[in-house]
């Protein structure tokens, strides 16, 4: 059960001796990665020009995902996202990514969402956060592990962003890698 909290982003608010830390780490996964690997989807001054053509939340999109192809869609950025339970860090809000995720191809999709799913706000990443009711409550299974061939799956990915920031850009990158990234533009 650590395993799959761990997997799918874990209460990372706390620090040792139960306090609150004023920030969360970023996921090691995340972190682990070589800068050049986060696409221009989270550097929101190079996209900013892209904008107008990058399509809009709601809008689906294909993904190449190495053995299948995927149909992916941002379905709404919930913001703020209430009645959550969310330890959010003092200056932050909860916002939710509500992702659908079929597999239109002849293979199987297997990943991590808190790896898969990014959400861009203002000059930085958000960082994912574990959620313990609602809506965005975080699984002991992700949504996007082990979908097979002809399988649609619906989940949502909860950020800490901080307040006063707006949710830019959200980000699907295949198996968390840049290569083949695809990205929304968030309105409103």
């Amino acid at each position: 059960m650590i395993a799959a909290l761990a997997g799918c982003g874990g209460d990372r608010g706390r620090a040792s001796g139960g306090r609150v830390a004023a920030r969360p780490p970023a996921l090691p996964r995340l972190a682990a990665q070589p800068p050049h690997s986060l696409s221009a989807a989270h550097d929101v001054s190079r996209t900013a020009s892209a904008g107008d053509t990058m399509p809009r939340v709601g809008a689906s999109q294909r993904v190449a995902a190495q053995t299948t192809t995927l149909d992916v869609r941002v379905l709404r950025v919930l913001d703020p996202l209430e009645g959550s339970g969310a330890k959010v860090p003092p200056d932050d809000r909860a916002v939710g990514v509500l992702v659908q995720i079929s597999d239109v191809g002849a293979g199987g999709y297997d990943s991590s969402a808190t790896a898969d799913i990014r959400l861009a706000a203002a000059d930085r990443p958000a960082t994912p956060m574990f959620v313990p009711r609602g809506i965005c409550q975080t699984p002991l299974r992700d949504f996007d592990n082990e979908i097979g061939p002809g399988e649609q799956r619906e989940g949502c990915v909860t950020f800490a962003v901080t307040d006063g920031q707006r949710p830019l850009i959200v980000s699907f990158f295949p198996h968390g890698m840049a290569r083949g990234s695809v990205s929304w533009r968030v309105d409103g």
